[in-house]
């Protein structure tokens, strides 16, 4: 006799698109750098990632991001992949 136990998973999204209409009004200011330091565990490099997808040239991401709260901003196209891309992490 077998028995099946199912487990109910809860996913949770948190949307933290918020950050790129942030970090937008800052290009071309003396406050263009990010550097973001905080505990582990707390999505520093999943930001990062976004942030990636957001500004950088590597693909087209407009799909991946509508729907986000970033893609009700204002300016939301203004900096879309527009720039080369890169990050550093310490891991």
């Amino acid at each position: 006799m077998k028995i099946l136990r199912c487990w109910q998973m809860i996913v949770f999204f948190v949307d933290k698109s918020d950050i790129i209409e942030k970090k937008s009004r800052c290009i071309n200011t003396k406050n263009r750098y990010l550097c973001i330091t905080k505990q582990r565990r707390f999505g520093k490099t999943s930001v990062l990632n976004m942030l990636g997808a957001y500004y950088g040239k590597a693909y087209a991401s407009q799909a991946l991001l509508d729907g986000l709260k970033v893609s009700k901003s204002e300016g939301y196209t203004v900096h879309l992949n527009k720039y080369k891309f890169k990050h550093y992490s310490g891991e």
